[in-house]
């Protein structure tokens, strides 16, 4: 999935974007000044200076997205000079929110402020969950928040990021060069709300928001969850818990499904859906989950049988076989006997005969190198009687003979002096020990 690979990122990570500024020519050289000031002349104050005069420039030519990025460079420069203060963050990109007018740029803006939120939460998490929840207390600042003004207030914003949805999904990535980072997958999210509402998911899939959760809690139940898009997209999905960021999950993927359906865009829209797929299925309680999960993958691969984004599907597909092998006991459940068998035969049957650029296709070649690994290993009770036979139980995987030598324990005190504690090798101690006096050995 997307979030495994590098994609287009909000950069709030900032100069790591010097080299994305190969269209901003008007811009250029301020920004080359700017990064020299910070990065080589350790001159933080002058370089805010002079990101407030582009920061004007950008306002006088209407370029909204050089007046992003300079705000978020403001944000980030600020807190070096000056003691690091997220309600000063926050409060300079809610008041550039109400001076804006452009959709595009008060889209943004939410999504910055909500990350700026989520950050000061994750970062706080454990202070933030032992505090009791105050109601009529005027809350200022986000020092007396309660985790569930947090929630709230993230939520909220995100949901706002995306609310101008016809308008965002007519917003090509391409004008926002400069405050996007370029991934190795750019055509998976083609459009500032596929940018947009990506970020909103990674926070609303957790379903974290919850405090104290209403009787009427919302519950990821419905079978519908996990139909193959074309179903999936026109199911209703509806809960008495509104506020619930489950169920917005839920909407959100069929809108994104929706949307690139209609511009057949197949590598974006099947790479949501397998995201949509795997998360109903981690918080999924719905009956037969395993097997609408499997039917869901398969419907993918039918529908588009020649798309290199589909071994992705068929990846999730082996996986799901070698999961189940992990799960075999030779001396107790025995079904799942021949799990990593099933998962290569899936395997050879999805990869094609020349490498192809996809995260599928390496996934699945790194799975079977997984499954046909080989191991070995012996455990030993830590007692055993003198002159007594004693038992070791051998475990071993792709290996059909293992090699066995019996040596004299006298040689024992000298082992340890090879450790790693002295110096030594894990390879160093074997190399020591199979030089030793054999006393028996045998082959099975």
């Amino acid at each position: 999935m997307l979030s495994k690979i590098a994609t287009a990122l909000f950069i709030f990570f900032l100069f790591a974007s010097a080299n994305a500024q190969q269209k901003d020519t008007a811009f250029s050289k301020h920004w080359a000044g700017i990064d020299s000031l910070v990065t080589k002349q350790n001159q933080t104050k002058r370089a805010l200076e002079k990101i407030d005069s582009l920061y004007a420039l950008a306002s006088q030519n209407a370029m909204p997205a050089q007046q992003v990025k300079a705000l978020v460079y403001k944000i980030s420069l600020t807190d070096k000079v000056q003691e690091n203060n997220p309600n000063r963050s926050i409060h300079l990109l809610e008041q550039e929110l109400d001076k804006k007018n452009d959709a595009t740029v008060k889209a943004i803006l939410h999504g910055l402020i909500a990350f700026q939120y989520q950050t000061y939460f994750n970062q706080n998490r454990w202070q933030l969950y032992r505090r009791s929840t105050t109601i009529n207390y005027q809350k200022d600042s986000i020092d007396t928040w309660s985790a569930e003004d947090f929630h709230k207030a993230i939520a909220q914003h995100y949901l706002l990021s995306i609310e101008p949805a016809a308008f965002l999904q007519q917003t090509n990535l391409s004008a926002f060069r400069a405050i996007i980072l370029k991934g190795n997958s750019r055509e998976l999210r083609p459009t500032l709300y596929d940018l947009l509402a990506h970020q909103a998911l990674d926070y609303f899939k957790t379903g974290e928001a919850y405090i104290t959760k209403p009787a009427y809690a919302f519950e990821l139940n419905d079978a519908n969850a996990l139909q193959p898009a074309p179903l999936y997209a026109n199911a209703v999905f509806a809960s008495k818990d509104s506020a619930s960021l489950l169920l917005a999950s839920l909407q959100l993927f069929q809108q994104l499904i929706a949307f690139h359906q209609s511009q057949k865009d197949t590598a974006a829209e099947i790479d949501v859906d397998l995201e949509r797929i795997e998360w109903v299925k981690q918080f999924g309680v719905m009956e037969g989950k395993d097997s609408l999960y499997k039917k869901a993958l398969e419907a993918i691969i039918a529908q588009y049988p020649h798309h290199p984004q589909n071994l992705q599907a068929w990846y999730l597909l082996a996986k799901l076989e070698k999961d189940k092998a992990a799960g075999y006991s030779p001396f107790g459940d025995t079904a799942n006997r021949w799990g990593n068998v099933k998962a290569l035969k899936i395997i050879k049957q999805a990869l094609p005969d020349t490498s192809v650029e996809a995260e599928g296709y390496a996934n699945l070649k790194n799975l079977a190198t997984e499954i046909k690994q080989k191991s070995l290993r012996v455990e030993t009770e830590q007692v055993n009687v003198i002159g007594k036979p004693f038992r070791a139980l051998v475990k071993y995987k792709n290996t059909d003979t293992a090699y066995c030598k019996i040596i004299n324990i006298s040689h024992d005190n000298e082992i340890p002096s090879l450790s790693t504690y002295e110096g030594g090798s894990q390879k160093d101690i074997w190399q020591y020990i199979n030089k030793l006096p054999v006393l028996q050995s045998f082959s099975q």
